[in-house]
């Protein structure tokens, strides 16, 4: 493991950590943000429904995600054109699908931001490293999986709109 050669106090290592936390995250939401809408338009390797989430089943009744996910933070707040992810404003189709899409956006910046802890790793020593990755994935880590568990709740919402469609 590479360390520094110069060795901080704790109130200076405590510094960078709250600083390199906050731009890190700022920074791999910005880059997700100026992506193409189209970039998060279909489920990819990441976004794509896994046979353990039994259709958010696993999140509802193992995770018990509807107790706690409305305690999240919206990152959309930081940016006046973000899309807000909180409530529903709506149920049209149209609106739903941007929905999906910005679920799938969220959820890459969530995870990404996760390859951040090794930079932490080279300046913090002990209970601080820890405390580091601990940090980075109750930041993290729930809200990506909310998104999953929104997306999923969504997709099967939108299926069920299309197969009505077809049979009128």
């Amino acid at each position: 493991m590479i360390r520094l050669l110069i060795t901080l106090s704790p109130f200076w290592v405590t510094i960078l950590d709250v600083i390199g936390w906050t731009v890190i995250s700022l920074a791999v939401g910005f880059y997700f943000f100026k992506k193409p809408d189209t970039r998060f338009s279909q489920e990819d390797w990441l976004t794509k429904e896994r046979r353990f989430e039994r259709k958010g089943d696993f999140y509802r009744k193992t995770l018990k995600i509807e107790a706690w996910k409305g305690y999240l933070p919206d990152g959309s707040k930081i940016t006046k054109s973000g899309f807000r992810k909180k409530h529903l404003l709506n149920s049209r189709s149209d609106y739903l699908q941007k929905f999906v899409i910005e679920s799938r956006r969220a959820e890459w910046t969530h995870f990404v931001a996760l390859f951040a802890i090794p930079f932490f790793l080279v300046f913090n020593t002990g209970l601080d490293e820890l405390i580091v990755v601990v940090y980075g994935i109750v930041f993290n880590v729930p809200c990506a999986l909310t998104q999953r568990y929104n997306r999923i709740r969504l997709l099967r919402v939108l299926r069920h709109r299309e197969r009505a469609c077809m049979r009128q």
